[in-house]
């Protein structure tokens, strides 16, 4: 199972349908999507502590983060603050998958420097993309959990 975090640039209503019913065609494709919907109380709120916190709650148990480039203003630094989030706020770094879907042109640095793979919208290359970044998740979090070597001393 993918497990799946679309951070708040999916907040265009249109784009986050499509990307479900893309993940949804998918051929062995099993996911479950996270995000910090719309409608979840903590918006209403203006508490970016709060906020913040949602978002690592639906983050914990994602192996990836998926970012659509160059959103507007609005939403900027909420994605900086998942990227940021992605990046630092687990023991295993969560690895961002960020999906151009129009061009490059909008494509922050913040977001091009901290994407571990950048695709366009293509369903193809976008379940590509997540398989191996999932698998290298995967990898990176076996790694922390396996336990030293006697033979090491």
């Amino acid at each position: 199972m993918y497990n799946l975090f679309l951070s708040h640039s999916w907040s265009y209503k249109d784009a986050h349908v499509h990307l479900l019913d893309l993940l949804n065609l998918a051929n062995r494709f099993p996911y479950r999507p996270h995000w910090v919907q719309r409608d979840h109380p903590v918006h209403a709120a203006q508490n970016a502590v709060l906020l913040k916190r949602a978002i690592h709650s639906e983050m914990q148990s994602c192996n990836v983060v998926i970012v659509m480039a160059g959103v507007f203003p609005l939403y900027r630094p909420w994605i900086n603050e998942e990227i940021s989030l992605a990046g630092r706020g687990f023991e295993v770094p969560k690895p961002i998958l960020l999906i151009e879907p129009w061009s490059s042109e909008g494509t922050t640095e913040v977001e091009r420097a901290n994407a571990d793979k950048i695709v366009p919208w293509d369903q193809l290359e976008i379940i590509t993309a997540l398989r191996e970044l999932e698998f290298q998740h995967r990898e990176m979090s076996a790694r922390r959990t396996r336990p030293l070597s006697n033979s090491a001393a």
